[in-house]
């Protein structure tokens, strides 16, 4: 890009602090998403567990924790169901991403399997790391498989989480979508609204070509219409 760069961005507010982003935001591959419980387990070898519906600042978010009965001493995953099969196409890189607040430092392995982690639709990959007590947004960029299984059964499958008696974790806003960036949060084509749409833009123009600022203050807003 030449000197005399144009910058955008896109926001949910006239003054861009909220939701702002640099990137516009992808439509979500997986349905029925921010339902609570709907859709989540937490399967264990052995051991008891609670998966329940929270409300995180008027989000419908879903807190699973380890329960304090009987202790994991084997296997462990969290699954989530809402995977729109019909829409991964083979050889083709995708990101998953959500925000998640756990009670013991976690790092994820995930992938889009079966439960029982057989007819994989992509590979396995490490998301960033989730320190304990705070919230921070997860992702891993998966590739799916050359030729893709026949099977439709595939879920989200994460592993990783450590199961000590009393361990929780909370997620909201899990997303999966094509390519290799995680844009901001956003429900599927069948469920998506106007409002979940940004609808304000923001510009500016400098002579850097090569950064743009993450400073809303930095850019003139106006209404998308």
């Amino acid at each position: 890009m030449p000197d005399g760069a144009n910058h955008v961005a896109f926001s949910y507010s006239k003054d861009g602090k909220d939701r702002f982003t640099t990137v516009y935001p992808n439509l979500n591959l997986l349905a029925k998403t921010n339902k609570g419980a709907d859709g989540w387990d937490w399967f264990l070898s052995d051991g008891d567990k609670r998966v329940e519906e929270v409300n995180v600042d008027g989000i419908r978010a879903v807190k699973l924790t380890k329960g304090t009965t009987t202790a994991n001493t084997g296997w462990n995953l969290i699954q989530y169901d809402g995977l729109q099969r019909n829409l991964i196409q083979p050889s083709t890189k995708y990101t998953l991403s959500f925000d998640v607040k756990p009670s013991v430092d976690v790092t994820f392995d995930a992938t889009l399997a079966r439960a029982d982690k057989d007819k994989a639709l992509t590979d396995t990959a490490t998301m960033n790391k989730a320190p304990a007590n705070q919230w921070t947004k997860v992702s891993a960029v998966l590739t799916s498989k050359e030729t893709l299984p026949d099977d439709s059964t595939q879920v989200v499958y994460l592993s990783g989480m450590p199961t000590a008696n009393g361990n929780s974790l909370t997620i909201k806003n899990v997303k999966l979508e094509q390519g290799s960036t995680a844009t901001p949060y956003m429900p599927s084509a069948s469920e998506v609204t106007a409002e979940d749409y940004p609808s304000y833009i923001g510009t500016y123009t400098d002579n850097n070509s090569n950064e743009q600022s993450t400073d809303p203050a930095r850019y003139s807003w106006k209404k998308i219409k």
